[in-house]
């Protein structure tokens, strides 16, 4: 069991007025924080002559502590883990500290690219995958040791076929999904083009299936790209994105190509067919029949449904206008870029992340875009350096305003990608905008309109532990809905928040939340409170066994314990646990259950050795699958088992001293020490019932020793003289 902290924060009402703000009411919605937070970072490329590619950054809670870190790659030098130390306590202050090389996760020899955050192995803690310009690296987090400190260890030799994760190209981004919902999250790795210079490489993608763990619980991943068809692989890929754009339940695959110096290979859609057909997975290629065949240099992908339909729509960026696909609800896609009017981009502007994001709070997802120039010394066919970040607001009548000016986010340095997350727990989106060959940026969030809001943290029991595509929906007192897809690597070379976040506007109650998990479990939770951080558990699956009835009881010196199941289908075993609190339970015994039955089955085992007093007793029913539940508690209070002893004579003449135990049924200790707390006798009896023991003491020396009887009902100290 992992602990996740919740965090909350309380919303103040002043006599009773609420005021609303437009960002030019108090000068820029968003202001540069990397030098009060410590994140100052230059990104370094001194030597590298080749496509200006390769700034990633991500948002993740390695450490559970409830504050988001922020981890960026350098093309030069070690890439940064900065650990959020919360807000400083007299001045509020949030701050960060670079841990990566504590981690072991500064990868200071790799040519940094994309970056993507995801629990691969269903522990509770951040992995992170790093989608570089060589060999791509896998880190398994390994949680905190006895002394609370954190490590990470690198994977990937064991993790994937040959010891290699791709093809050793720039990969651009990297993205987890589970296309085959077994719980395990899958991989795909686009690659742009092979390293200039190097031998090997490929610009063809991978699709990696996740096998769980081996026999050793290493986990494992195979390369199932064959289920792609390895020639649509070939295009110059930025980022394959997860998405269950049809809402049939299973996620599919958008690859955004750079086409044109990609032989034509346009951007590709997979429709997730499952195991329908002789393949071992069925995927088809639909970008042309659902209307999303583009031949553009695409580059990042946001997904999100702005218009509020239900359906997930698709954002891509591009060198010129970036692209707007509504999804029409019927598996199809129309461009409504112009419509929209998210059109505006100069041709000779370059495009890269993007991702859609409430910024304001108002329920309305708006769209920012990451945008710079490929080079800062352009040949005359791009005489453009100065191309400045867009920020496009959603009205909330299917058209955007680009307001990254108003905003101050009109960056016009070489950016690469935006990551948004609320690093300070404010319940505004702050934003991390990398900058090739620059000057990155921690944008932090002042709009402190008075809307309302709601982070929500998915923990996957049944799927995958981040809950990735599970489909929320949120319903407030005013009948507006809104949905939100969670996914891991989307934007490009990066990952946003890894909580889902909505913008309630004024809205003050939440009447229903609906999370469809991947597993198809659809879980309901009415009325949460607003401006919280919601923590929502998947349920358990129901076992495949009806337990009938539990019993335990005193029976002589024992405990019986009898169980009876009316069916069972591929229960594996029982466990029996006791407790001496009700809390804390530890195994007591373990029985094998009688596989498929549609009849009465009836157990029993028992407890030999019950404490004195009060013993709890559950059971633990385990399934084939590992999944398991716990039946109610059962208590006995056990009397006639405490232990009590007689010494005699006292003091004693006799040249030794007698013990009579009564009624103890535990192993015991016993020993004698004198009043120098010196050993002189020890010894350990089981089981020892009534029963008499004579100790000789003709040796020692006269005086008082101390007699201690210890087991696990009793600790007790006598005095006895001795006087031989």
């Amino acid at each position: 069991m992992h602990f996740h902290k919740r965090l909350k924060v309380i919303a103040l009402t002043f006599l009773g007025l609420s005021f609303t703000f437009l960002p030019s009411s108090f000068g820029q919605g968003f202001s540069d924080a990397s030098s009060e937070a410590g994140i100052t970072l230059v990104h370094n490329t001194t030597g590298i002559n080749d496509h200006k590619m390769g700034t990633g950054a991500a948002w993740l809670d390695y450490n559970k502590d409830g504050y988001l870190d922020l981890y960026v790659t350098m093309r030069i030098g070690a890439n940064k883990l900065f650990k959020n130390n919360g807000p400083n306590p007299m001045t509020g202050i949030y701050a960060f500290t670079d841990v990566a090389v504590d981690l072991g996760v500064d990868d200071t020899s790799g040519d940094g690219g994309g970056i993507s955050i995801a629990d691969i192995n269903n522990d509770g803690w951040d992995d992170i995958f790093l989608a570089n310009c060589d060999e791509n690296i896998l880190y398994l987090n390994n949680g905190p040791d006895l002394s609370g400190d954190f490590s990470f260890t690198d994977a990937t030799s064991d993790a994937f076929p040959n010891g290699s994760a791709g093809g050793n190209s720039r990969s651009p981004s990297a993205s987890w999904g589970d296309y085959d919902k077994d719980g395990y999250l899958d991989l795909y790795i686009a690659q742009h083009y092979p390293v200039l210079g190097s031998s090997g490489g490929t610009n063809q993608d991978f699709l990696y299936h996740n096998e769980g763990p081996n026999a050793s619980g290493v986990f494992t991943f195979t390369d199932v790209s064959d289920y792609l068809e390895i020639d649509s692989l070939m295009g110059y890929g930025f980022i394959g994105g997860w998405s269950d754009y049809d809402k049939d339940g299973d996620l599919d695959i958008f690859l955004i190509n750079d086409c044109p110096i990609a032989n034509g290979k346009k951007t590709k859609v997979w429709r997730n067919d499952g195991t329908n057909g002789s393949n071992p997975w069925n995927f088809t290629e639909v970008s042309a029949s659902i209307g999303i065949d583009d031949c553009r240099n695409g580059m990042g992908i946001g997904v999100g449904d702005y218009n509020r339909d239900g359906w997930m729509d698709i954002f891509y960026t591009n060198i010129g206008e970036c692209v707007l696909y509504s999804n029409d609800t019927d598996g199809t896609f129309s461009d409504m870029s112009e419509d929209t009017g998210i059109d505006i981009q100069p041709a000779q502007h370059f495009s890269w992340g993007a991702a859609f994001m409430d910024y304001d709070n108002d329920g309305w997802q708006d769209i920012m875009v990451s945008i710079g120039a490929l080079s800062l010394n352009p040949n005359p066919a791009f005489p453009f350096n100065l191309q400045p970040n867009m920020f496009f607001k959603n009205n909330g009548d299917s058209t955007f305003t680009n307001i990254a000016g108003t905003l101050g986010l009109a960056d016009d340095r070489q950016s690469r990608s935006g990551i948004y997350g609320d690093y300070d727990n404010d319940g505004d989106l702050d934003i991390y905008v990398t900058n090739y060959e620059d000057n990155c940026v921690l944008n932090k969030n002042n709009l402190n309109n008075g809307n309302h809001w709601l982070k929500i943290h998915l923990v996957g029991t049944q799927g995958n532990q981040d809950g990735l595509g599970s489909k929320i929906k949120l319903t407030t007192f005013d009948g507006t809905v809104q949905h939100y897809e969670t996914r891991s690597g989307s934007n490009l070379g990066g990952g946003d928040s890894p909580y889902a976040h909505f913008g309630l506007d004024t809205n003050t109650i939440i009447t229903e939340i609906e999370v469809t998990w991947l597993s198809g479990e659809v879980q309901t939770i009415n009325n949460p409170s607003v401006d919280q951080l919601l923590e929502v558990t998947e349920p358990l699956l129901s076992l495949p066994v009806e337990l009938v009835n539990f019993t335990a009881r005193q029976e002589n010196e024992k405990v019986n314990l009898q169980w009876t199941t009316a069916s069972e289908n591929n229960n594996d075993y029982f466990i029996i646990q006791s407790s001496s609190d009700g809390e804390v339970f530890s195994d007591l015994d373990e029985i094998q259950g009688r596989g498929t039955t549609s009849f009465n089955t009836e157990y029993q085992t028992y407890d030999l050795k019950p404490l004195y007093g009060d013993n709890y007793y559950r059971l633990k029913q385990v399934d084939f699958d590992g999944k398991f539940t716990f039946s109610e508690i059962r208590l006995v209070n056990f009397e006639g088992k405490k232990t009590t002893i007689n010494v005699f004579p006292n003091p004693t003449k006799t040249g030794k001293v007698n013990l009579n135990f009564f009624n103890s049924n535990r192993n015991t200790t016993i020993e004698i020490r004198d009043l120098l707390g010196r050993l002189v006798f020890q010894n350990k009896v089981e089981s020892i019932g009534n029963q008499l023991i004579e100790i000789p003491t003709s040796h020692w020396t006269n005086g008082i020793f101390i007699i201690r009887v210890s087991n696990a009902a009793m600790d007790k100290n006598i005095k006895v003289l001795i006087d031989n």
